[in-house]
């Protein structure tokens, strides 16, 4: 009876081996080469895309207006030291811009009471940019908060 146990145990034994090694996870995978692969070559590189916040450097030819100050025609050049320049005698006034985000400031310098500053979104696509903008006093009062003008630029 002790041997008949045994065996039975044996066989128990025998048959559990049998089924841990029928469920290991060993599924006969494809073995990777040993050898590198070719290199892909990188992507052509695109031009970075102008935002508000990379203007500097740019030069930018009024399309059109909405505003009756700001004349279609003339060019916009933003400078790395924040100031811009046109190619316009009219406007030999000092220009400076600043950007938060989306939103860009161009300040008028004309000297003392009649300084003023346009602000509003300005968005890019492309080569063509879209201001929507409302004029301000220097003291932060709005000259047209009910009436925001639009401008459309095309980058040279």
């Amino acid at each position: 009876m002790k041997t008949l146990r045994y065996v039975g145990v044996a066989v128990l034994t025998i048959m559990l081996c049998v089924n841990f090694t029928a469920c290991s996870d060993d599924n006969d995978e494809e073995k990777q080469p040993t050898t590198p692969p070719e290199e892909t070559p990188a992507p052509p590189q695109e031009e970075t895309p102008t935002t508000p916040a990379t203007l500097a450097g740019t030069t930018w030819k009024i399309t059109s207006s909405t505003d009756d100050g700001v004349f279609p025609g003339i060019s916009l050049t933003f400078h790395e030291d924040k100031t811009v320049t046109t190619d316009s005698p009219d406007f030999t006034v000092g220009l400076t811009y600043e950007v938060k985000g989306n939103t860009l400031k161009i300040v008028w310098l004309w000297g003392g009471a009649y300084d003023e500053y346009m602000e509003g979104p300005l968005t890019i696509e492309g080569n063509t940019a879209t201001y929507t903008f409302n004029w301000f006093n220097m003291d932060g009062s709005c000259n047209t908060i009910d009436d925001p003008r639009t401008i459309t630029l095309q980058k040279q």
